[in-house]
């Protein structure tokens, strides 16, 4: 029993120092670019992507809540609540959010632009994210587990869903 446990602990912390070493030898700095038509006009899709409405049709999300400094935070449902600000705002063309990586394990800056398509009867979406991962095995995990585009193609994808359902 001992041994067991001795022999689950050296495993443990070996996989952690992999980790570790293994994110050391990757970039810190990602950009990811993801893209989507909609049915939507760009001011019926613009409504959507203010952080007012995130609550509407970002699946992940358990509570969006707004601080006097105009900053807002995203609550998760498996945890790890993130603080953004809008910094740029272009009705109904552009709204660019920030995160500040010392605040956590990751930071970047995400920006949404809304180009009309079939005379703004249809929306294309174009999400870029310019990233950071300040944490060595969160890097190695997001550049080889789920991608550092991941998260945009989710959030595609519970848009897509939510439009499907509900309409813009």
């Amino acid at each position: 029993m001992r041994r067991t446990l001795r022999d689950l602990l050296v495993f443990f912390f070996a996989l952690i120092g992999v980790g570790w070493i293994g994110g050391m030898t990757l970039p810190a700095e990602h950009y990811a670019i993801a893209q989507e038509t909609f049915a939507c006009s760009p001011t019926q899709m613009y409504r959507l992507l203010e952080p007012g409405a995130y609550m509407a049709w970002r699946d992940e999300l358990w509570a969006v809540t707004f601080n006097d400094d105009g900053s807002f935070v995203e609550e998760r449902r498996w945890g790890l609540d993130s603080t953004f600000s809008v910094t740029h705002e272009r009705p109904p063309v552009k709204i660019v959010v920030a995160r500040d990586p010392s605040d956590g394990w990751y930071g970047g800056q995400w920006s949404y632009t809304l180009h009309p398509k079939s005379g703004a009867r249809q929306t294309e979406l174009t999400i870029e994210e310019t990233g950071q991962i300040t944490s060595p095995p969160a890097r190695l995990l997001f550049h080889y587990g789920f991608g550092t585009d991941g998260a945009l193609y989710d959030m595609l994808d519970d848009l897509r869903r939510y439009i499907d359902f509900h309409g813009c």
